[in-house]
């Protein structure tokens, strides 16, 4: 398993600015890891695991990823005149591909059994309700 970590400046934009340029100001940071992983079981074609979070994972661990395995499609209901229009979100199942987010890794031992620890996602919130 390859590691990467990175991590960008994240910028805001000033939209309100009408017929010039319009301007950034720096506003915080945000972490990446990009982990070329090789599934235990073979029939999972994911090869490379997107973690929009901070790790401590390192190239070997054993480890499990918690992947929002859905599409989501998103019904409006009123009209566009309508000042308060309501939305609804459906999810539908759909096969893993080779490039997945995860919004949770487990992290484990070298006998890949006892549980090291537990990395969750900055979106890990939209997905898991507790």
């Amino acid at each position: 398993m390859e590691v990467l970590s990175e991590t960008k400046q994240t910028l805001i934009t000033d939209s309100r600015i009408y017929g010039g340029k319009s301007t950034s100001s720096p506003c915080g940071y945000t972490s990446r890891l990009i982990l070329e992983v090789k599934p235990v079981n073979t029939f999972l074609p994911v090869k490379t695991l997107y973690f929009d979070g901070i790790s401590i994972v390192e190239a070997g661990n054993y480890i499990s990823a918690k992947i929002p395995r859905c599409d989501i499609e998103t019904i409006f209901s009123g009209s566009l005149l309508t000042p308060y229009r309501r939305h609804k979100e459906l999810y539908f199942d759909r096969e893993f591909k080779d490039k997945e987010s995860a919004i949770e890794l487990s992290i484990f031992g070298r006998d890949s059994k006892s549980l090291l620890r537990k990395d969750r996602a900055i979106d890990y919130g939209m997905f898991i309700k507790e």
